[in-house]
């Protein structure tokens, strides 16, 4: 299958793209399933012809696994969200900069939204605008959160970016940090 996004080459059973991520929307979960004997021969075939001279690269769906984990995007960190909220007060906000850093970059890679500015740009931009850009992207987040859901599998809530701009209106933007840091872990290898 040629991905209709970015034009590369993959296998049909799919659901996603393993270059740029982009939904597979020639294929439904029934064709998958339906195509499972002919992936199976594929890979054996692929793992026979490489490793009889002696080369062990794997399948490309090994491959793929081995590199990011099985799931859509590099692994990333799983954190303890007492010891960040607890450093966090400790640090007097200091290390809450750098987890909403790692927060925005983790989500932007995990969601698909490579192309999306990274944790210190978000960082930036919402000291030049006095924490306006801040209330920008929490709502975005919810889009996010969703996206990354989708990707791995899991149900997805149209109502995730309110209640992140609800938190930092209220001045909890520590609570939005601690419900994007929850979705994150569920998918943190």
């Amino acid at each position: 299958m040629i991905c209709n996004n970015c034009g590369s080459n993959y296998d049909d059973s799919n659901n996603f793209c393993p270059h740029c991520g982009a939904p597979n929307t020639g294929n439904s979960r029934q064709d998958s399933y339906n195509q499972g004997n002919y992936n199976q021969n594929y890979n054996q075939n692929y793992n026979q012809n490489y490793n009889q001279n002696g080369y062990n690269y794997g399948s490309p769906q090994q491959n793929w696994n081995n590199t990011y984990g099985g799931g859509y995007g590099p692994n990333i960190q799983k954190r303890d969200i007492l010891v960040s909220v607890l450093l966090t007060i400790i640090t007097c906000g200091i290390y809450g900069i750098f987890w909403f850093i790692n927060i925005v970059d983790d989500l932007n890679y995990t969601s698909g939204h490579t192309e999306e500015p990274s944790g210190v740009l978000v960082f930036v931009y919402s000291l030049i605008t006095c924490g306006i850009y801040t209330f920008y992207w929490m709502y975005k987040a919810g889009d996010k959160v969703n996206d990354m859901k989708y990707r791995n599998g899991m149900m997805t809530d149209s109502s995730n970016g309110i209640l992140y701009l609800i938190c930092c209106f209220l001045g909890g933007g520590i609570v939005a940090y601690c419900l994007i840091q929850s979705e994150l872990n569920k998918v943190a290898r």
